[in-house]
């Protein structure tokens, strides 16, 4: 069971996405905390996942891991993501 896409939560995300990462395409992915989902979209509350930053194969590759590290490029780039949609979640209340 997935969540609908095109909800103006949807678009948020992919907005925030579009604005912080010019040119980088929001897809949607199998995210691992999608268990912890299924008793919200049980109840018909959508729930979505993200990661706030571009990953990379070497990124994937050590998540999780000892070597578990993004740089800190990626973590501005990715607080600025969120940042972004929580103002726009704010703006659509």
């Amino acid at each position: 069971m997935c969540s609908p896409a095109g909800t103006p939560a949807a678009e948020t995300g992919t907005t925030a996405v579009r604005r912080t990462h010019p040119g980088v395409r929001a897809t949607a992915c199998q995210f691992e905390a999608v268990t912890s989902a299924v008793p919200f979209r049980e109840q018909k509350v959508p729930v979505y996942g993200m990661y706030p930053f571009t990953v990379k194969r070497d990124m994937l590759k050590r998540m999780h891991g000892t070597d578990e590290h993004i740089g800190v490029e990626t973590l501005r780039q990715g607080t600025e993501t969120v940042y972004q949609l929580l103002a726009g979640l704010r703006t659509e209340a």
